[in-house]
C-alpha cells in the first residue's frame, strides 16, 4: 500500500548491504564530507530553480550532486567483500520485515484492495497506480484503516531492530514515519486520490532512501 512504500525501499537498501555510491575527495576528511554535503543541501533547499512533483525532487538531486562535484567531490562505488557486522544486522532485519507485510497482504480480507498494493519487491508503483485519479470508496476506506492497523505491528517491529543497529537511520525513518502517518490519516478519509497518495509515498521515499545511501554501514 502506499504508506509503506518508503519502508519496503528502506527494507531493499537494507536488505542488499552491497556496493553503493559514496562521496570521495583527495586529502579530506569526513568532516569535510559533513560540511560541505550539509551547505550543498542547504543550497538545494535554499534554490528557486525547481519545479514539483516527481520531476522537481529529480532536478533537486542533481543540482545537490552538481554543486557536491563543484567542490571537488567525486563519487565512486564503494565495494566491500565482508559486510559490517552492522551491515549484517539490518539486513537481517529488512528480511524479517518482507514475509511479516507479505502475511497482511495475503488474508483474504485485503483481497479487494490488494491491486492497490505496490510491488514489495522493490518497493515501486506502476505508472497506472501513479495516476490513478480515483478516491477510496466507502469499502476501500474500512480496509485500508484495518490494513494500516496490522502493517503498523510489522513497521514497529523493523524500527526497533534497526534503531538497535543504527540510530542515525532510525532517526530517518523516524520521520519517515510521521509523514507516512499523515498520508494514511487523509488516504483513508477519501480526502485524495489513490494517485495522489502514491506519488506522496514515492517522493518521501525517495528522500529517505538518498539520506540512508549515504550513512556508512
Amino acid at each position: 500500500m502506499r504508506h509503506i512504500l518508503a519502508l519496503i525501499a528502506v527494507a531493499g537498501i537494507l536488505a542488499a548491504c552491497g556496493p553503493r555510491p559514496v562521496w570521495v575527495k583527495s586529502g579530506a576528511s569526513q568532516q569535510d564530507h559533513t560540511t560541505d554535503s550539509y551547505q550543498c543541501e542547504k543550497d538545494t533547499r535554499q534554490s528557486q530553480y525547481f519545479g514539483g512533483g516527481l520531476v522537481g525532487t529529480l532536478e533537486m538531486a542533481d543540482f545537490a550532486k552538481k554543486c557536491m562535484a563543484a567542490k571537488g567531490w567525486r563519487q565512486v562505488t564503494a565495494s566491500s567483500a565482508v559486510p559490517s557486522p552492522r551491515a549484517v544486522q539490518l539486513k537481517e532485519a529488512a528480511e524479517r520485515f518482507r514475509p511479516c507485510v507479505t502475511e497482511i497482504r495475503n488474508r483474504a480480507i485485503f483481497e479487494t484492495i490488494r491491486s492497490r498494493f505496490n510491488d514489495l519487491a522493490n518497493g515501486q508503483f506502476s505508472p497506472a497506480q501513479l495516476s490513478d485519479p480515483r478516491h477510496p470508496t466507502p469499502l476501500e476506506r474500512q480496509l485500508l484503516t484495518a490494513y494500516f492497523t496490522e502493517f503498523s505491528q510489522c513497521r514497529d517491529r523493523f524500527l526497533v531492530s534497526v534503531s538497535v543497529v543504527s540510530p542515525e537511520i532510525a532517526l530517518i525513518m523516524e520521520t519517515l514515519r510521521a509523514e507516512v502517518q499523515e498520508v494514511e490519516l487523509i488516504l483513508s478519509r477519501g480526502s485524495i486520490a489513490w494517485g495522489e497518495g502514491s506519488v506522496r509515498m514515492q517522493l518521501a521515499g525517495d528522500k529517505a532512501v538518498a539520506k540512508i545511501k549515504a550513512i556508512p554501514l
